[in-house]
């Protein structure tokens, strides 16, 4: 560990920084789910988390049918 105390020059990147990679469509053979989560709190969790969302998703359009 150095520490340096006044004014410190910030060293240059030897190389930019890479773009991130862009996002690229599911495959169809993964199905509905990407993958089993292996954890079954972590899936009962998540569960719930999407059927509520859901809940919300099916309330929203029953009171605003447009």
């Amino acid at each position: 560990v150095k520490l340096r105390q006044g004014v410190v020059k910030p060293s240059q990147a030897d190389k930019p920084a890479k773009a991130p990679p862009s996002l690229k469509p599911i495959p169809l053979e993964l199905g509905d789910s990407l993958r089993d989560i292996g954890d079954p709190e972590l899936r009962t969790v998540l569960e719930s988390l999407a059927r509520s969302l859901g809940d919300n998703e099916t309330s929203n359009q029953e009171q605003d049918p447009t």
